[in-house]
């Protein structure tokens, strides 16, 4: 008899799972810690920290809105990210004490297995995610979600994740 394999779990949440892990992989290795706040009623999904003195800055904090995407239009500027929630597109367009940013993880295809590879020699996060502020952009009316592009620089990788705590997450 063939055991069974339990349910597996949906695609969104297998995605958010992924982005998260993917953030907090690339937070490790840049040096900071990565939390997630006990509920999430402020589009606030992890908040990356520096301890100590970082650049000019003491203890710099970033608040990260997290999504996955596997279908997401690439033009040649930028990653063109639809269905972001109104709410999400205004808690991110806020003045708020600690900078707020939005970061678009994308896999490739529906299937899970496909996002990594792994061999006794490595385990490779087959991902890229970009980052994108949206502080001080203008209010939308009248509609659920919005459509946000990413720039096709703003890669959110070790290197980038320091430079933005450089500068207090201020693009």
């Amino acid at each position: 008899m063939t055991p069974q394999m339990p349910d597996q779990l949906p695609a969104s949440t297998a995605k958010e799972q992924f982005s998260l892990a993917f953030i907090r992989a690339v937070s490790t290795v840049a040096g900071f810690s990565a939390s997630q706040p006990e509920v999430d009623l402020d589009s606030v999904d992890l908040v990356i920290a520096a301890r100590g003195v970082y650049g000019s800055l003491r203890s710099p904090r970033l608040e990260l809105q997290v999504k996955c995407t596997g279908s997401a239009a690439m033009d040649e500027a930028d990653l063109v990210f639809s269905g972001l929630s109104i709410k999400n597109y205004d808690d991110l367009r806020g003045q708020t004490l600690i900078p707020r940013l939005l970061v678009v993880a994308v896999v490739q295809g529906h299937d899970a297995d496909d996002w990594i590879r792994h061999s006794p020699e490595e385990l490779a996060l087959l991902s890229c995610a970009r980052w994108v502020s949206l502080f001080g952009l203008p209010d939308i009316v009248g509609q659920g979600t919005t459509t946000v592009r990413l720039p096709k620089d703003n890669h959110f990788n070790v290197a980038s994740l320091r430079d933005l705590m450089h500068t207090g997450g201020r693009p």
